[in-house]
């Protein structure tokens, strides 16, 4: 399991938010779950470098482009300056774990690989993983990394209660084969899970509403094959309050048993679930950081 890491807001600037948000971490030496997170940033103008324990760990992103931003498009060699850029504003000489973000093109991918390995052969990065890619992605990714006798650390994706998808699709079993970690983002749901949003909560933000549609979309072929006409005009599972509502009751009588929250729950099946399994939920606050801390005490 990963030790305790910082996680910092993409594209770190002045913005007081995001200073605030570095040192609410700070404040939570005991969770397992803030993987730093810097994702490539366009904004240079000031070094965001971090002092950090020696039990804490560094994890990075390398995008490939901005979404529906053709003006972003990189190359191969940009996975290297960019890192590059991020060891300077941090202040350090590597990273624990390099990431590139999401899969490009099949015919461009392993001059992409080949350039993560080249981050853990000039020991700017300790290891290499991929976020969003699917069985057969990091299948390949995994054997084209043991080429430059590397191992493939790790693969990102969506893994929470609602979205099960890896225990049947064949995706946890290929992380069980190649011994590689499943990070897994969006835990808790973009908040449904925490229990907030039950019958006769808050109604869904439009954004929830945005992101839910395109988890089912399924673009990078994560979940269980279904038509595109399905996808699209299905309502997304985990928008459908009352279906929802036998599990939150559930839930809810687990966490009154243990003295826990609907989100520590959440979150304690995903750790139980399977030791290859990394939970990164996100922390708005100090209250929620000590939150998911506990989780794990």
């Amino acid at each position: 399991m990963f030790p305790n890491c910082i996680r910092e807001q993409p594209n770190y600037n002045n913005d007081p938010k995001q200073k605030k948000f570095l040192a609410i971490h700070h404040l939570s030496p005991q969770s397992i779950f803030n993987l730093m997170v810097i994702i490539f940033s366009f904004n240079h103008s000031r070094p965001a470098k971090i002092t950090r324990p020696a039990n804490e760990m560094i994890h990075t992103k390398f995008s490939p482009a901005k979404f529906f931003d053709p003006s972003t498009r990189f190359s191969p060699n940009d996975i290297i300056s960019t890192l590059d850029g991020s060891l300077e504003r941090l202040g350090m000489s590597e990273v624990d774990l390099y990431q590139l973000h999401y899969p490009v093109a099949r015919h461009k991918l392993n001059r992409y690989l080949d350039a993560m390995a080249e981050t853990v052969k000039s020991g700017k990065a300790k290891a290499v993983g991929v976020s969003n890619f699917n069985t057969e992605l990091m299948k390949h990714a995994h054997e084209y990394f043991a080429k430059h006798n590397i191992r493939l650390a790790s693969n990102q994706i969506g893994y929470n209660l609602l979205y099960r998808f890896p225990e049947t699709n064949g995706m946890l079993a290929a992380y069980e084969e190649l011994d590689v970690a499943l990070i897994a983002i969006l835990p808790l749901a973009e908040g449904v899970l925490t229990g907030k949003y039950r019958v006769g909560g808050d109604p869904y933000p439009s954004a929830m509403r945005t992101i839910a549609l395109v988890t089912q979309l399924d673009i990078f072929k994560e979940g269980e094959p279904s038509p595109l006409m399905r996808r699209l005009f299905t309502k997304p599972y985990m928008l459908q309050r009352e279906k929802l509502e036998p599990l939150f009751e559930l839930m809810h009588g687990i966490s009154k048993k243990y003295n826990a929250t609907i989100s520590q729950v959440s979150l304690n099946w995903l750790l139980a679930s399977n030791p290859r399994v990394i939970p990164i939920p996100g922390e708005k606050n100090s209250k929620q950081a000590a939150a998911n801390a506990a989780t794990i005490s």
